[in-house]
């Protein structure tokens, strides 16, 4: 079973613009620096504003260990989320979910999500 973390927002609509170069920055800064991630999925924002990212890690200790690292090593990745919250409606839900390996498969599949996709680590 993989762990997978899902968080839903949504974008001030006088902020997408900004919200899209931070949130670009953010998935590059994780590709580059947090190998924890197996893969990393975002959409949107929808022309409702809505967002949605889908962190997949290979088990819970890996996404313990993301937490925690991001926290107390990675102060760049942290400031970027930082930068977002003037950006954000309201309050990012945050959801957790068992997955078997194919996970991602069918997700991409179903074409489930409201933008494009960033994925990492894949050859799905």
């Amino acid at each position: 079973m993989s762990y997978g973390v899902i968080y839903l927002w949504t974008v001030k609509a006088e902020c997408l613009h900004e919200h899209t170069l931070v949130m670009d920055a953010i998935v590059r800064e994780q590709r580059e620096s947090c190998p924890e991630v197996l893969m990393n999925f975002t959409f949107g924002p929808s022309a409702q504003g809505q967002c949605a990212e889908v962190q997949i890690f290979p088990d819970q200790a890996k996404a313990d260990n993301f937490g925690s690292r991001v926290q107390n090593e990675l102060p760049q990745l942290q400031e970027l989320w930082g930068r977002l919250e003037p950006f954000i409606e309201g309050q990012t839900h945050r959801h957790t979910f068992e997955s078997n390996p194919h996970f991602a498969e069918s997700f991409l599949r179903a074409g489930t999500g409201i933008g494009g996709i960033e994925a990492q680590g894949s050859d799905v």
